[in-house]
C-alpha cells in the first residue's frame, strides 16, 4: 500500500501550524515537527528542505484557504461589493484562521526572528495592516470581554 504524499505533505503542515501558535517560530524545530508527526526527520527535510522553506509553505497554504474562505463570505454577502462589507470579509474569516490572524497583526510572539528575516514570507508580502491590526486585537479583548460579561446574551449575539 503506497503513502499519499499529499496526506503527508498536510500532517506535517498541520502539526507546524500547532506548534508554531503554541510555541513560536524560535522555538519550532524540524526535529519537533517529526516528532509530532511520527515521521524520521530526513523525510520531512526531504519534503521541506528547511525550516523557513516549511513556514513558506504553510503560510501560502493558510493564504489560500483564507482567500477562498473571504471570496465565499464575499459572494454570499449581499452587500459584498461595499467597502464596509470587504472590511467586514477580511476580519470575519480571521477566527477560523488564527494563522492568518498571527500574519495579519505579524505577531512576534508567532513569527520571531521570521518576521525579519530578508526572503521570508514577510519580506515579499508587506501590506500594512493598518487598522486592520487594532481592530483585530480589539476583537480578540471584545470576545474575551463576552465570554466573561454577566450583562446577557444580546452582546453575544450582537458579536457573531
Amino acid at each position: 500500500m503506497g503513502i499519499d504524499e499529499q496526506e503527508r505533505e498536510r500532517a506535517i503542515l498541520d502539526v507546524t501550524a500547532e506548534l508554531l501558535l503554541r510555541h513560536g517560530y524560535n522555538k519550532v524545530t524540524m526535529s519537533d515537527v517529526a516528532d509530532a508527526v511520527g515521521l524520521n526527520r530526513r523525510l520531512v527535510y526531504l519534503l521541506f528542505p528547511s525550516k523557513d522553506a516549511l513556514i513558506q509553505a504553510l503560510l501560502l497554504r493558510e493564504l489560500n484557504s483564507y482567500a477562498d474562505v473571504w471570496k465565499r463570505y464575499l459572494e454570499s454577502d449581499p452587500l459584498g461589493g461595499s467597502v464596509a462589507s470587504v472590511y467586514r470579509g477580511l476580519l470575519a474569516p480571521l477566527k477560523q484562521f488564527p494563522l492568518m490572524a498571527a500574519v495579519y497583526t505579524r505577531d512576534e510572539q508567532t513569527f520571531g526572528n521570521y518576521l525579519s528575516r530578508p526572503g521570508s514570507f514577510f519580506a515579499s508580502w508587506t501590506p500594512d495592516p493598518g487598522p486592520t491590526r487594532s481592530i483585530s486585537r480589539l476583537c480578540k479583548r471584545s470576545e474575551s470581554f463576552v465570554r466573561t460579561s454577566t450583562r446577557g446574551p444580546w452582546l453575544s449575539s450582537w458579536m457573531r
